[in-house]
């Protein structure tokens, strides 16, 4: 896609900060979690790396940890190796450019860390596919953190997601064009949607943990 490519990559970071309100908040709370669940050390794959800054939040929570960073964008992947070597973390973490079945079979996970990927996939089967591949890189009885765009529950949702960006500095023709992306370039899910394909995906029902308005994370156990 080309927001993740050459220009696209460069300003994702400060982009996505208006898009999706409460994203540093999202990230301290699956951090909280990770230094909960695994107090020792631990080996996390996060899918969808983009520039590096989720992975960057979770390793300087997590020091004991280990991470590999995948993400399909070369130009965003550069990125976030630069970053991961300014940050004097690239010790800790392994980048990975390439789809999930690229990924070495004989490595298995702690926990996946999927944010803001699914909900680009129509749900005609590729989402269930691409759960089920999530779930075959975790350890047994792991855990997915996942966070996607889901339905609205009101149109009022949606106008205040576009309201809340133009606080966070999108001007009104921006957050206008953001309203038509959500409804022609994303693919939400409803909440029971969402556990019927937990389900089909050998995970448990979603326990939800983060909302700001349409944005939705939840934790999956593998089953």
């Amino acid at each position: 896609m080309p927001r993740f490519e050459g220009q696209g990559s460069q300003n994702y970071d400060a982009r996505i900060q208006k898009l999706i309100p409460g994203y540093s908040l999202l990230q301290q709370l699956t951090a909280a979690k990770l230094i909960s669940l695994f107090p020792s050390s631990a080996n996390f794959l996060i899918v969808g790396a983009g520039t590096g800054n989720e992975t960057i939040t979770f390793a300087k929570a997590t020091p004991l940890r280990t991470f590999t960073a995948l993400e399909i964008s070369e130009a965003m992947l550069a990125i976030a190796q630069e970053n991961f070597v300014q940050k004097n973390l690239n010790h800790r973490i392994t980048v990975h450019h390439g789809e999930i079945s690229t990924l070495p079979s004989d490595t298995f996970y702690d926990a996946v860390i999927c944010f803001f990927v699914m909900h680009f996939l129509p749900n005609n089967g590729e989402k269930y596919k691409f759960l089920q591949a999530l779930n075959q890189q975790l350890k047994s009885n792991q855990i997915l953190f996942i966070a996607d765009l889901m339905q609205p529950l009101s149109k009022l949702e949606r106008r205040s997601q576009a309201t809340m960006s133009q606080q966070l500095g999108l001007t009104e023709e921006q957050s206008r064009q953001m309203l038509k992306r959500l409804d022609s370039d994303f693919y939400p899910l409803l909440q029971a949607e969402l556990e019927c394909l937990a389900d089909q995906s050998s995970f448990a029902k979603p326990i939800q943990y983060f909302q700001s308005l349409g944005f939705h994370a939840h934790i999956l156990e593998a089953i």
